[in-house]
């Protein structure tokens, strides 16, 4: 229960109200629990303007953001080893699925596939060898299938994350029109 109480914490510190989310609000505070017992991240899936992003970025706050929209971000998932050691810290890859494969010198790359996959290899790691490397959550959002990365990749996002979707509405439609 010490987790409930932790997301109600970060959900209140982040203004993000439980009437506004309504009942995702439950789900996601139920999946929240489940992850960090199993040492796991999320998958957050859902319709566009459901909260999915405001969610994540509410429950990891220190999390590091890569916007999948972005074609920089998604360029500097290849590069993640100079980072140093906050390569290894919670990610969140918000809009996974909404980016173009990366052309590098006429071979086309799919650097979030190859970041999931590296982390998993670190994960893979940690886990015969728990003092070589730390790796931090992985938390994904995403409105599309993931097997577009093919079945080694979702079957291991199937051991590091958690799913979960939010079915509510789009919290950014207008319910009037604006006057003007």
């Amino acid at each position: 229960m010490e987790s409930r109480s932790r997301f109600d914490m970060l959900m209140k510190r982040s203004a993000w109200k439980e009437e506004i989310a309504g009942s995702d609000y439950g789900l996601l505070a139920n999946a929240y629990e489940v992850a960090l017992n199993a040492d796991k991240g999320l998958i957050i899936k859902g319709g566009v303007g459901v909260g999915k992003t405001h969610f994540a970025r509410a429950l990891y706050p220190e999390a590091i953001f890569t916007d999948c929209a972005s074609r920089d971000d998604v360029a500097r998932l290849a590069s993640m080893s100079n980072f140093g050691d906050r390569r290894y810290g919670d990610m969140i890859l918000d809009d996974v699925g909404s980016e173009e494969p990366q052309n590098e010198y006429g071979i086309k790359r799919e650097n979030v596939a190859e970041h999931i996959m590296w982390r998993y290899l670190l994960m893979m790691k940690k886990k015969f060898n728990p003092n070589i490397v730390t790796i931090g959550k992985l938390i994904i959002t995403t409105n599309t299938d993931l097997s577009r990365y093919g079945e080694r990749v979702t079957s291991r996002l199937a051991e590091m994350c958690i799913p979960v979707e939010l079915t509510g509405k789009d919290k950014r439609t207008w319910t009037t029109l604006p006057k003007g």
